[in-house]
């Protein structure tokens, strides 16, 4: 996490660098509406899960999943702007333990679906072509729990749970339509209450919430 701020905070550094230094006409600093497109990575790691007593049941880890999504968002100002966005994550988990133990033909993953109302403020008062700014949003996540064993015997729960992220990132102003960026996302999720089910039959209640770091790359095309 740390490393993560010392690298945003160098980037934030060298985007004032090159907005001091530019020479060459820079694009509007205003526009109204866009649409995003998002592409990203994220890392859920060491995931506790407990049943509805409180003891202790399994823990696993995954390895930088694929997530993607589209975002719809309005310019209130040269500042301030939100965005309604829809994002799904998908992953298998690469190691479980059980009590400290790691059996061998044990697998499964989580899925995640989440919608968000997102509030993000850019300091283009200081920069012009590259942009930082912060954000922060509220929704709602569905969560997909899986269970799987080497004979094919699995489990599954979901459940939609409150959500909330908070954003921080790099805006570039390639054109008057085009902008790139790079954010860095936690989202965090209320408590979730997953029913593993073998058919319709509950077989374990889990309870659990989750914090997913997402690193995205988005590109928005803006439109009147």
């Amino acid at each position: 996490m740390t490393r993560i701020v010392r690298t945003l905070i160098a980037t934030t550094l060298i985007c004032f660098s090159l907005n001091t230094m530019a020479i060459t006409n820079t694009p509007p600093t205003y526009y109204s509406k866009y649409l995003s497109l998002i592409l990203g990575t994220s890392a859920i790691s060491r995931v506790a899960k407990r049943d509805n007593a409180g003891n202790y049941v399994y823990k696993h880890s995954e390895n930088f999943p694929i997530n993607g999504g589209l975002a719809l968002g309005y310019y209130f100002n040269p500042n301030w702007r939100a965005e309604i966005s829809a994002l799904y994550i998908e992953t298998d988990a690469d190691r479980f333990s059980i009590n400290g133990i790691s059996p061998t033909g044990l697998g499964g993953g989580v899925a995640f679906f989440t919608t968000m109302i997102t509030g993000l403020y850019e300091l283009r008062q200081y920069f012009d072509t590259l942009v930082p700014y912060v954000g922060m949003g509220v929704g709602a996540t569905q969560v997909e729990e899986s269970v799987k064993t080497n004979s094919n015997y699995s489990l599954k729960g979901k459940q939609i749970t409150p959500s909330a992220q908070g954003i921080i990132g790099i805006d570039y102003h390639a054109d008057t339509q085009l902008t790139v960026s790079f954010s860095y996302h936690v989202l965090m999720t209320g408590n979730v209450n997953l029913d593993l089910k073998d058919a319709n039959t509950v077989v374990h209640t889990l309870v659990n919430h989750y914090t997913v770091q997402m690193y995205h790359l988005t590109f928005a095309y803006h439109f009147d």
